[in-house]
């Protein structure tokens, strides 16, 4: 019989003690290396959670630096018009705690941020932010207008190992994958067949 784990020193038995630098890894303001590796970053994902405690992951992207950074201790990230959908957007306004994990190309180490989020008007929000590089320079994100910019009040910052990156191989172009080639279902695809599946569902009711 499968037996479940319900309490953290179950999981202290298997796993034991993280070593000291693991431990001490954590700092509540940003500091001069984890400014630059997101100054290097064209893709955070996002978690959030309403007040019912439902939760999703949505990516933000852009080229490196379209997260600015206000100050050590503030972030600001723009967001375009998409599917207008909105389900993170409407979970921040329940719950502002959220998660971020920065990611870079090629690279397996990833950069975690815990913070508290607000919701603010377009792209005048962005005014008196920098890039954290001192190498990159842009004074405007290409794309479409900023609708809405996500200011990061910052609690927790911390560097997380690459090992799911390297063991998903993700970055070798080998393992990549062809749409076409693949069969991979798209968006597009995956979004009539879960809404024909839906309507299925509902008519069996």
């Amino acid at each position: 019989m499968t037996k479940k784990i319900t309490d953290a020193g179950q999981l202290a038995d298997l796993f034991g003690e993280p070593s000291r630098v693991v431990k001490e890894a954590f700092c509540e303001h940003l500091e001069a290396k984890t400014r630059r590796f997101i100054s290097l970053s064209p893709l955070v994902f996002i978690a959030s959670g309403n007040a019912a405690g439902e939760l999703d992951l949505s990516p933000k992207g852009g080229e490196p630096g379209f997260v600015r950074i206000r100050n050590d201790r503030t972030l600001l990230i723009p967001d375009s018009k998409g599917n207008n959908k909105v389900h993170g957007f409407r979970n921040m306004l329940q719950n502002p705690n959220i998660g971020l994990t920065f990611v870079i190309p090629g690279i397996d180490d990833v950069l975690r941020i815990r913070g508290r989020v607000s919701l603010l008007y377009g792209r005048d929000a962005l005014t008196g932010s920098e890039i954290a590089g001192d190498d990159i320079k842009r004074d405007d994100i290409k794309g479409e207008d900023i609708k809405i910019v996500m200011e990061i009040a910052i609690q927790t910052v911390f560097p997380h190992c690459g090992k799911a990156f390297k063991v998903a191989d993700i970055w070798n172009p080998e393992t990549h994958l062809d749409a076409k080639g693949s069969n991979v279902p798209l968006v597009g695809q995956m979004a009539v067949a879960l809404a024909e599946a839906s309507k299925a569902d509902l008519e069996n009711v």
